[in-house]
């Protein structure tokens, strides 16, 4: 839960540790991994640790609750002062949910143990940190380096919910903007490039600004990321209102394809929210609890089971089959998962870019104007090594000896 009672036990209104080893275990013959969710910034005020505390500096401001202000970026600010830094990082989340003092040597070592002992235990494959800024930048950093120490494969991705890719950099592990201190944290997630991709397909693409131009000039600053590939991509997640507001925003499907070309084509590493498959939607004006509504047919009782394809709409449907031809296509293709990314500034409205592993390459093209678009195919050559290839999307192949002519919001995946 979000405010733990216990860091070794399930929440026992959904079952016992026994029955989520089985559910990982389950979830491991199917081909599928477990990613646990992990709280180290703050703790329930029923955890026991809490409620009769080993001594007062297990927790900040000696367990007297002190708001935050959630102004984490004072953390890294060069012109913070010592009181915002001090209250963004020790101030409680709510008065429900005390702030763990990670500067206590005990804290860090139980915490640390804590999260060994599950991957240990439950055999889990992956770690989100939750308000990763929230909590004491050195221990955070220890903490990720035991564990990659004991598991060099198990990869950790921190919740760094921040308003810009300079201050998100700060948090990736080896960033220069940190230097000499290091976070150890291989994955961190890109919270401006969702704000961007919310933006980009609902506009008309210009050669210096709008839509799919939004998306190549965030792209040009990766420079400030020690490692790019190892972002987390997304478009929305349980936090944020989802790709669409509302029902009637759903009708535009070219605005669901494109976003998912582009998530599941540019570098990082993709995450999909629940839902998204069959077109959910809700905005976070309307509360939390609407963003996490249940999948339709997840519980016995649903009037309407959209896990079978008879009850969904024709466009729910035809949402979720474009998801599952991509998705399927993207598996095991080492072209997307390590390719390098070249890419042009938009032309016509057009973005053109490529990823390239080994000699294999797929070069997306995309339209991001509602208008037809041709353009000259020679500036592109050394992303179109052949003069002709298969596109993915359409399983035809394409010509390209000279000029492209793309319909509006049209998209080309091309394999070499």
């Amino acid at each position: 839960g979000y405010d733990i009672t216990d860091y070794y036990q399930v929440d026992r209104r959904l079952g016992s540790n026994e029955e989520f080893c089985k559910l990982v275990e389950q979830a491991h013959s199917k081909g599928m991994k477990v990613v646990m969710d992990m709280i180290f910034n703050h703790c329930g005020s029923e955890n026991y640790l809490f409620k009769d505390m080993p001594s007062k500096d297990w927790f900040n401001f000696k367990g007297n609750y002190t708001q935050t202000s959630y102004k984490t970026a004072s953390v890294q600010d060069i012109h913070a002062s010592d009181y915002e830094r001090k209250i963004a990082v020790d101030g409680w989340f709510t008065e429900s949910m005390p702030d763990l003092n990670q500067r206590n040597r005990h804290v860090a070592r139980y915490l640390i143990q804590s999260s060994i002992w599950w991957i240990e235990y439950a055999g889990i494959n992956g770690i989100r940190q939750d308000t990763h800024p929230y909590a004491d930048f050195d221990m955070m950093s220890e903490w990720c380096k035991a564990v990659t120490d004991e598991y060099p494969d198990f990869n950790i991705v921190g919740e760094t919910w921040l308003n810009s890719n300079v201050l998100v950099s700060f948090w990736q592990k080896d960033s220069r903007l940190a230097a000499p201190r290091n976070s150890n944290l291989r994955t961190v997630m890109d919270f401006p490039l969702m704000e961007q991709m919310n933006k980009a397909f609902d506009e008309e693409t210009t050669d210096w600004n709008g839509g799919l131009y939004r998306l190549y000039d965030y792209l040009t600053q990766d420079l400030v990321y020690a490692d790019p590939m190892n972002l987390l991509v997304f478009l929305d997640n349980h936090d944020t209102s989802r790709f669409y507001l509302n029902e009637e925003a759903t009708q535009n499907i070219d605005r669901y394809k494109q976003a998912l070309v582009f998530l599941l084509t540019t570098r990082g590493i993709p995450q999909i929210y629940y839902g998204t498959e069959i077109l959910m939607a809700a905005d976070k004006a309307n509360g939390d609890g609407l963003l996490r509504c249940d999948f339709p047919g997840g519980w016995k009782n649903d009037p309407r089971n959209c896990f079978n394809e008879a009850n969904r709409t024709p466009q729910q449907n035809e949402a979720f089959t474009y998801m599952q031809k991509l998705l399927q296509w993207r598996k095991g293709n080492e072209v997307i998962a390590k390719g390098r990314l070249k890419h042009f500034a938009p032309n016509k409205g057009i973005y053109v870019y490529e990823r390239k592993y080994g000699n294999k390459s797929i070069t997306v093209l995309m339209n991001g104007t509602d208008k037809t678009q041709t353009i000259n195919l020679t500036p592109y050559k050394e992303v179109l090594p052949t003069t002709s290839a298969h596109d993915v999307l359409t399983d035809q192949n394409i010509d390209l000896n000279k000029n492209l002519t793309l319909p509006g919001r049209e998209m080309l995946v091309l394999e070499f």
